[in-house]
Formats: C-alpha cells, structure tokens, sequence
C-alpha cells in the first residue's frame, strides 16, 4: 500500500473562515478565499435579473422526480436523465452514495478534498489511502494502483481533475481502472466537480463510461 503518515492538523473546508482564522491567527478579513469554489464576484447583474423576474416559482412545489432539471443536466452532460440524479449540492450526494454503500474498506487517492474521509469515518469501515507523487506530477499510475488495492477493497474514491492538485486522468486511463475495480468487485466514485476547469472536459469526463459500468457513479456540483 503505498501509503505514509502526514502531519496531523484540522481539515478545514475552503468556507470555514472562522476556524481558519482562530487555528492560525490570521484575521478574515484579510484571509482570500481561494480555498472554495465559489466566485468571488457574486452574482452578475443579468442572473440577479433573471432570479428575480422568477421569483414567484418558489411558492409551489416543484417536480418531486425533477425531470426538467434532470434532462437540462443530462442535455449539458451528453448522457440520458435516466442516468441523472438530484440532490442538495454534491455534498449531499457524497453523503448519500458513501452511507448507502456502507464499504468495508474505502481507497481514497490523495490528497483530496477532506470530506470523502469524514463521510467514510461515519460508516465505520477500513479507510486507506494511496498518495500521488509530487515527483510524477501527482498523476495516478494504473499499474501502481492495481497493486495497492487490497483483496478486500470495495470502494475508490478519486477526485477527477483533483482538489487541489489539478492532476487528471482521460477518458481511457478511467476505462482502464473502472473495468479492473469491476473484476476485483470494487465501487468507482468519481467526483468531477472541476472537470469545467479542464482544457478539455470531452478528454477526462467519465460520463460516457455510465452506460457500460454499473460499479461507477460520478459527482458533478454547481457553486455561485
């Protein structure tokens, strides 16, 4: 397993300012948030019109099965709203997908976004990790992750592109090691949040690889 210890401290999410602050004495107001992904201009005059002209959709229930919502993600992702589910954020549906596997023993390729290993503490499974290395420009080898995967694994987690390293694998390096997580019976969470980062969300996306794999779910998030 190709995993070592690290310096213990907080994990913080990139909103927690106020713990930020108190854990290194720094005062918020001069702390920059590049640490979230929300823009730090706000809302532009012409999406702050249009939530306007449309506030009075709030004051009936939507579709309880969001098909509207589900087939505009499914138009934009190039994949059919049957594939498509809805939740509260991506938070919630990294919450949701990690509790509902409930996995005895949980790889997550780092470093990451902390909150993968906070949900998967909840479950009371194994957690291991397998660490990307800097001298190979945080790029995840097959080969070597092949190797590191116990017999009794049965979930992956990987951040594609990954917070905070940007590092990302294509569309066939995912294939690769989605059908080898499906001949060892783990799995696959891919959380492609950043993927709009990407010089090429066609090249990394994992979204063509749903109708072929029932052991992959992939995570998108929207922020401000």
């Amino acid at each position: 397993m190709n995993e070592h210890k690290t310096p213990s401290r907080p994990a913080f999410h990139g909103s927690d300012i106020e713990q930020i602050e108190a854990y290194y004495g720094i005062p918020k107001e001069s702390i920059v948030k590049f640490g979230a992904n929300v823009n730090p201009l706000g809302l532009s005059d012409s999406v702050r019109r249009l939530l306007a002209e449309h506030l009075d959709i709030i004051t009936s229930y939507p579709d309880r099965d969001y098909k509207d919502l589900r087939r505009v993600i499914a138009s934009y992702c190039g994949t059919d709203m049957e594939y498509v589910v809805t939740g509260n954020g991506s938070t919630e549906l990294i919450s949701l997908l990690i509790s509902q596997r409930a996995a005895r023993h949980a790889l997550v390729i780092g470093p990451t976004y902390s909150e993968y290993e906070r949900e998967l503490s909840l479950t009371g499974g194994r957690i291991s990790h397998y660490y990307l290395d800097e001298s190979n420009d945080f790029r995840l080898d097959i080969t070597s992750l092949d190797n590191a995967l116990d017999n009794d694994a049965d979930f992956l987690i990987l951040c594609n592109p990954n917070n905070p390293t940007s590092s990302a694998l294509t569309q066939m390096e995912l294939q690769v090691m989605v059908k080898l997580c499906r001949e060892r019976g783990i799995f696959v969470m891919i959380d492609e949040t950043y993927v709009e980062f990407s010089p090429s969300v066609d090249e990394i996306t994992a979204i063509p690889l749903v109708p072929e794999y029932d052991n992959l779910m992939i995570i998108r998030g929207v922020s401000a």
